[in-house]
């Protein structure tokens, strides 16, 4: 069976290299670093484009991750979801115009635009790291434990642990006792044991 468990991981990365990406750029282009601006908003485009990719594989296969925090937790969750889920299906249309204004070098539609795909871009995001964070981390969904599961004992195992437990307590004659009963634990398993 597939191991998904790393996707939450990795689509947390996206996002947040992504709004690095996004805000390093801002601060480039007022600098008037236009190259340096370009190069990192490509960047931020692929990175975004590789967290959707991520997030459809992810939960094509997984489904609905359904949260698990209690009281105050789920409305500030559910807020902080609802308001993330409309704003990413926003943000796609406002990105692909704000870039193609960029390449063209339609400064002035490209400025405009790019007022309002700013935060939103940042907000989203970011959200999408806290929405990893509160799902997967503060209050953890089982898909992400990892179970140490104890193996089980082997029945002769179990059986001598049984004799062992059972005559510590006899006082003397202790030892022949525990030998003789331990040959009958042990004798579907072992060819001698009826000889012990």
């Amino acid at each position: 069976m597939a191991d998904y468990t790393i996707f939450p991981v990795i689509n947390a990365c996206l996002n947040g290299t992504s709004a690095v990406l996004v805000a390093s750029a801002r601060a480039q282009i007022r600098r008037g670093q236009i190259a340096t601006h370009k190069a990192l908003m490509i960047a931020a485009v692929c990175t975004s484009s590789l967290f959707l990719v991520s997030y459809l594989w992810y939960h094509a296969h997984v489904g609905s991750i359904h949260f698990q925090g209690q009281g105050w937790s789920r409305p500030v969750y559910f807020t902080i979801l609802i308001s993330h889920t409309f704003l990413a299906a926003a943000i796609v249309p406002l990105v692909v115009i704000t870039l193609l204004h960029g390449l063209r070098r339609h400064d002035p539609k490209h400025r405009a635009i790019a007022r309002w795909t700013y935060p939103l871009w940042i907000y989203v995001s970011t959200t999408g790291v806290v929405i990893y964070l509160m799902l997967y981390i503060s209050f953890e969904h089982e898909l992400t434990r990892t179970r140490s599961v104890r193996p089980a004992p082997r029945p002769q195992e179990d059986c001598l642990a049984t004799c062992i437990f059972s005559r510590l307590d006899r006082g003397s004659g202790r030892f022949l006792s525990l030998a003789g009963h331990a040959s009958e634990c042990y004798r579907p398993w072992h060819p001698f044991a009826g000889h012990l």
